[in-house]
């Protein structure tokens, strides 16, 4: 865990848009399980608002490629050979894009929250405030076999952030991991480069693959005078089934700011994903601090 004035954040925090050196990973879905809350106005309280069981899912994951670590190459005990860039605590140099078809939040008696999530880790803050960093890993590996057997591409990002200061104070998690396998015996699905390099595109896979993502936000101003001073205070999360997945270096426009966000770290067994959390850092630990203060 790291604390350091907001003057320091932007030296961490580098902004990550797409260059010549950009990679990315697509992808569409449909949502196995999940929950949107928001802040109900009338009960002060996070609330669940949406199911988002069956719900399509789409977006992609850019990793800047320039800032990035240099990659690794491993051959591990069962004879793949894994090519990985990962990075806790470095620059940033992954962003996300993440949209959820069919979710609409209420209209009314709650707090705006997004649909389309490509939201920085840390928000504007006023000078002076303190912000924490409480998780920030960043990951895309890419494993296989010389011969005919499985290939997976998995990539993920974690970034958990909270903050205070005189005015301000909340916290921000922004989550997405994918999995992408092919099929036990079927076919690779991307050319293995040179070791230490990347394939140039893969893909549509639509087979084997899966993710999971957390996003929210908690924002309490205490310029505000209702509702403990908060102005946002969202979550969704959920697992889902990729419908399909592909990858590869894309064209650079004009240089634009791009969305940082925050990575689950993930345990993949047996093809599937688990993030861990640090504990008294998550988006209810953060509300109930606040709820006690006032």
């Amino acid at each position: 865990m790291k604390t350091f004035g907001l003057a320091a954040v932007f030296g961490v925090l580098l902004s990550v848009g797409l260059t010549a050196d950009t990679y990315r990973v697509n992808f569409t879905g449909s949502i196995t399980n999940g929950a949107a809350k928001d802040f109900n106005l009338s009960n002060n309280d996070l609330e669940t608002i949406a199911d988002l069981t069956g719900l399509h899912v789409s977006g992609w994951m850019d990793f800047n490629l320039g800032i990035a670590p240099a990659t690794v190459v491993s051959v591990d005990n069962s004879g793949f050979t894994n090519t990985a860039i990962q990075s806790i605590g470095g620059p940033i140099f992954v962003s996300e894009h993440l949209i959820i078809s069919g979710f609409t939040p209420p209209a009314t008696g709650f707090l705006p929250m997004p649909t389309s999530f490509d939201q920085k880790p840390i928000p504007p803050l006023p000078s002076g405030t303190v912000v924490t960093q409480n998780q920030d890993g960043q990951s895309l590996r890419f494993s296989s076999k010389p011969v005919l057997g499985p290939q997976s591409v998995s990539a993920g990002l974690n970034l958990n952030y909270s903050w205070t200061g005189q005015q301000v104070s909340g916290g921000e998690e922004t989550g997405l991991d994918l999995l992408i396998n092919s099929p036990l015996a079927g076919p690779h699905f991307f050319t293995v480069p040179p070791a230490g390099d990347l394939p140039a595109s893969w893909g549509p896979v639509t087979t084997g693959t899966n993710g999971v993502f957390t996003l929210s936000q908690l924002f309490q101003d205490a310029a505000v005078p209702d509702h403990f001073g908060i102005t946002s205070d969202y979550s969704v999360s959920g697992s889902f089934t990729l419908d399909s997945a592909s990858g590869g270096f894309v064209a650079a426009p004009e240089p634009r700011p791009v969305a940082l966000t925050f990575f689950a770290l993930v345990l993949v067994a047996a093809g599937a994903l688990f993030r861990d959390r640090l504990p008294g850092t998550s988006h209810n630990d953060l509300r109930s601090k606040i709820c006690r203060e006032n």
